[in-house]
Order: structure tokens, then sequence, then C-alpha cells
């Protein structure tokens, strides 16, 4: 599932997008709009080309890297928050 915030969704499969903010206590920080996402990483380095998706598992609050994928900076956070947003109402068609 496609997440913006991982609160509330502990034990589940998630993919977010975020923006590489900062290192916290181990942690990355990934910033998408107003909301941060905590990620226990394998390699800092996959973080800093711009946006990137991250695919994991959330456990303790924080989303576990299975794998990262980097989007770069010309990415369309406006239309990615609307396809979370129906992805959300609509979860059987994602």
């Amino acid at each position: 599932m496609y997440f913006e915030d991982v609160a509330g969704h502990e034990g589940e499969a998630a993919s977010v997008i975020g923006k590489f903010e900062r290192l916290e206590d181990g942690a990355i920080v990934l910033k998408f709009k107003d909301k941060e996402v905590y990620v226990k990483h394998s390699n800092v380095d996959s973080y800093r080309s711009g946006f990137v998706l991250v695919c994991g598992t959330i456990e303790n609050g924080m989303l576990k890297e299975s794998s990262v994928h980097p989007i770069g900076s010309e990415f369309d956070a406006d239309m990615y928050h609307r396809f979370i947003n129906v992805a959300s109402k609509y979860p059987g068609m994602f």
C-alpha cells in the first residue's frame, strides 16, 4: 500500500515517496509535503538523488527498507498526493 504517513499501519507492507531531509538517531528522515517518515536504511547514498520510492515493512513506527528506487527531482508531488487519496479510498484497486 502507498502511504504518506506510516502511523497506524504497524506490520503492513508499505511504499513511501519522499525526499531525504536528515539523518536522526541512525534513521533517515524522508519528507513529503508536511509529513515525515523515519526509515531504517541499508545505504544512505541511495537517498540523495531527489525523490525516492522506498518499499518495506512498518516496524516500531518506522519503515524498514527492503528496496529503494530513485525517482529524481522532477516528480509531481501534488499528483502523487491525489493518487494517495484515491488509493486510500479504494485499496482493492492498488
